[in-house]
């Protein structure tokens, strides 16, 4: 039976590269999303709903396999133009869930109801997408090296599209933008010329729609967060943008020199741009009279170590710039140079433009540095030492800061983050941290100032705190023993009043000898005992820098003996946070578990009943367990690696964007590169496995050492040393997917959708292993663990390889069905 034209090469890699490029876009403009509308805590969904639509997807090519003489570009037209139908609704019916919600019976239900919604919208367009993928794949197994290449290299460029146009069109609008290139995709695979007509003026008028706008095709907050969407309600924001790293609505607070509140997500943080005249004598001499600070500052504590240095001719570096207050308060009490770093470039130039007049242009004094970037790269990249370094409660809530969205990393709360403070103070410098969990603050720091060769911890270390629950105690250390005239003058500076109401902070960790002090003698050591580690984690490290992860359930007992006197400080209830909270040790193994029965019973078992699982040939499960290998490890190695480097490389997007669009690129140059170096079934096919092995081990063994160089360097040359150091191990890695394919070419109708299935689903498992694992043994040991997985893969490549060349020997046994497009591929795959 003849079947239809084979579909040409230009067409088929441009509609493969067009859809991976808006699949992997679409994946980190929704986790930028689901920031905003709701949680950052639930930017792993995103990951976790697409790689499971994707398993899906395998299974429904699998059960539904290409027949003789099915057009392959024919069958995935509809599930595109469906794809490009739905990135349009996508923004719509995000917002209009909260709608449909109070409809819902209360409850739990409501809860389920929502969230079933929820994972819906998120499932549909990658379940499309993987359709597509799964498909084509199938249908063109022997051109799998090149096509797969041009898939990976169609994501690579998804991952940075966005960054131009996230400023001018926001997700809303790129969204748009992705139909547009999705509707193109179908036309490419139709090959009818009245498809490609209406699809590029569809396509135009998609592109053009988010530009002619006034304002974004913005989303609704599911949440009121801070009253922020009650603020849009009552139309007081002023400013609203997405930056590349959080969205940021400036919201009026009352009177046009009102203060401004400075939202990051819709609420998940916030600053303040508090009105200034510039008039420093006057504010002074207030801040010394003990009046409320309130309407100048945040809060008294801001102030403290830059009171304790005042007329000094103080350098002082501020760690998160924010809104400008500590800036305020080093110049206020006349520094030198202040060097004030900032993440969101949209909050210093709001600063230093709109709101520049508002706030007294202190970002605009002659004595200010304004540096869009993170702090430790900074300090890591002067020679300069600082009478106060400021870090006031200095993290980020963006997912893609965390790098995979379960469990915050706070890098400037690690052991070596600590030894770079330490390391550019003067001696008789500051460091000023404000943060919420001080017990863990003290003790990581007493491990750095350990490792440095210094004793007598407790002498150098003071901590304020207000009574009850404070979320942001006062913690100085100083470079040399605290002098009983300085702890009586930061007392007395604090006991002034906040605002009214307000209670002052009480001194509850102090070096005076005999004093009370909420901390024990061990908090100063640099090591903690095994029960009081249970209870507070040890000292954080770089390698598993989860600062805010340390209590193994929201009931664990109290360390014995324990004389810290606010445990409630540490439970994750108090925290406003439930029992399954990423605090829980047990909830992510419990995750993690649910995730694999999930993907056994929903996906795996009715894999059973579709023709390739029915079917009977030689090396079935090894295959399976081949792809499931390569699916756990890849994304294994990709997380850890997106943790590691993101020190490194400073900026949470830039960090993000480059290391997957490293590995994506260096990958689909390894899968061209195979044919070229003839790594097939047959032949060399050991080479991939050994690459990926050495040089895993190679940056397994240089990471550290390469982390601390980069460091250094100048933010281009940090990126371009991540992406150089990455490429090797990305370029084998890149080979081991199509190798398999190519093994199943031959095997029953559906075999290879199925591997794409397996491939989906135990990326979801990897990913959630990747937070566990790197959680309890740090990412070093993660990382070799996801090497041993690909040891595993190898040997179970060898099973495969074996059973296909059995197959290709005693084909008339097999059930085979290979559709005409295959033939004519393997022609391709020589030509193309």
């Amino acid at each position: 039976m003849n079947g239809p034209a084979p579909l040409p090469a230009w067409r088929l890699s441009a509609g493969v590269f067009l859809v991976a490029l808006t699949t992997l876009a679409l994946e980190i403009l929704l986790i930028r999303v689901l920031d905003f509308v709701l949680s950052p805590r639930l930017g792993y969904l995103v990951i976790t709903s697409a790689m499971f639509a994707f398993g899906l997807a395998g299974l429904y090519a699998a059960l539904r396999p290409l027949r003789d003489g099915a057009d392959p570009g024919r069958r995935v037209t509809l599930p595109l133009v469906l794809l490009g139908a739905w990135l349009v609704l996508l923004r719509p019916a995000l917002n209009a869930i909260p709608d449909v919600l109070p409809a819902l019976p209360g409850g739990l239900a409501r809860g389920v109801g929502g969230g079933g919604l929820l994972c819906l919208a998120l499932l549909l367009p990658f379940f499309l997408s993987g359709v597509c993928f799964a498909y084509l794949f199938s249908a063109f197994a022997p051109r799998i090296r090149s096509l797969y290449a041009v898939d990976l290299a169609g994501a690579a460029v998804g991952c940075v599209a966005f960054l131009p146009l996230m400023r001018r069109i926001g997700p809303g609008g790129l969204m748009l933008c992705g139909a547009a290139l999705v509707l193109v995709a179908a036309a490419l695979m139709a090959r009818r010329a009245r498809w490609t007509a209406a699809a590029v003026v569809a396509a135009a008028v998609l592109v053009a729609a988010p530009f002619a706008s006034r304002g974004y095709l913005d989303f609704r907050p599911w949440q009121n967060k801070r009253q922020v969407s009650r603020a849009a309600k009552e139309q007081r924001v002023e400013h609203r943008e997405w930056d590349p790293i959080s969205r940021i609505d400036v919201v009026a607070t009352g009177g046009p020199r009102g203060a401004r509140h400075v939202a990051y997500d819709g609420g998940n943080q916030s600053t303040y741009f508090f009105p200034y005249d510039g008039d420093q004598a006057r504010l002074r001499a207030e801040v010394l009279a003990g009046r409320p600070v309130a309407g100048s500052f945040l809060r008294r504590a801001v102030l403290v170590s830059h009171y304790l240095k005042r007329d000094s001719g103080a350098e002082v570096a501020v760690l998160g710039s924010a809104g400008g207050q500590e800036v305020k308060a080093a110049l206020l009490f006349n520094a030198r140079r202040v060097d004030g770093l900032e993440l969101v470039s949209a909050v210093v130039r709001l600063g230093r433009e709109r709101y520049g007049g508002l706030i007294g242009g202190v970002f605009a004094d002659p004595r200010v540095t304004n540096v869009v970037g993170e702090g430790r790269s900074y300090l890591r990249a002067t020679d300069r030492r600082y009478d106060v370094i400021q870090i006031y409660s200095n993290h980020t809530t963006s997912s893609l800061m965390m790098g995979n969205g379960v469990g915050t990393t706070e890098l400037l709360q690690t052991v070596e983050a600590y030894r770079d403070y330490f390391g550019h103070l003067k001696e008789d410098g500051i460091l000023h941290v404000n943060q919420n969990y001080y017990p863990r603050v003290v003790a990581t720091a007493a491990a750095a100032w350990r490792r440095l060769g210094r004793a007598d911890f407790a002498r150098h270390v003071l901590v304020f705190e207000r009574p009850g629950v404070d979320v942001n105690p006062t913690i100085l250390i100083k470079l040399s023993p605290w002098r009983p005239a300085e702890v009586d003058e930061a007392r007395t500076f604090l006991a002034m009043a906040d605002g009214p109401s307000v209670p002052a902070p009480r001194l509850v960790v102090q070096p005076r000898a005999g004093a009370e002090t909420a901390l024990a003698p061990f908090f100063f050591t640099g090591e903690l005992p095994d029960a009081v580690a249970a209870v507070f984690g040890h000292p954080c490290t770089d390698d598993s820098p989860y600062f805010s992860f340390f209590r193994a359930a929201a009931d664990a007992p109290d360390a014995p003996g324990l004389p810290y006197h606010a445990m409630r400080v540490l439970t994750p209830k108090s925290m406003g946070q439930e029992w399954w909270a990423p605090t829980s040790r047990m909830s992510l193994v419990l995750l993690g578990l649910a995730a694999l029965v999930f993907s056994l019973v929903i996906v795996i078992v009715p894999l059973g009943f579709s023709p390739a699982g029915r079917a009977r040939w030689p090396g079935r499960s090894a295959a399976m367990a081949y792809f499931a290998c390569l699916g756990f490890g890849f994304v294994l190695i990709e997380l850890v690696l997106v943790q590691v480097f993101m020190k490194v490389v400073a900026y949470p997007v830039y960090a993000y964007s480059t290391v997957i669009c490293s590995m994506l690129l260096a990958a689909g140059a390894g899968s061209a590169g195979a044919r070229r170096l003839g790594i097939d079934p047959t032949s060399r096919w050991k080479a991939p496995f050994l690459g990926i092995l050495i040089t895993g081990a190679a940056l397994w063994l240089g990471y550290p050492r390469l982390g601390e160089l980069l460091l250094g360097w100048s933010t281009g040359g940090r990126i371009a040393g991540t992406a150089a150091a990455i490429l090797p191990l990305g370029f084998f890695l890149g080979m081991a997917f199509p190798l398999g394919v190519l093994a199943l070419a031959r095997q029953p109708a559906g075999a290879i959708a199925w591997a794409w299935a397996m491939n989906g689903l135990f990326t979801v498992v990897g990913g959630i292993a990747a937070t566990v694992l790197s959680i309890f043994i740090g990412f070093r040991l993660t990382l070799l663990a996801a090497l041993g997985v690909y040891l595993l893969a190898f040997g179970l490549f060898a099973l495969v390889r074996r059973a296909a060349a059995r197959a290709g020997a005693g084909a008339a046994d097999v059930p085979v069905t290979i559709v005409p497009a295959v033939a004519s591929a393997a022609a391709g795959e020589r030509d193309h």
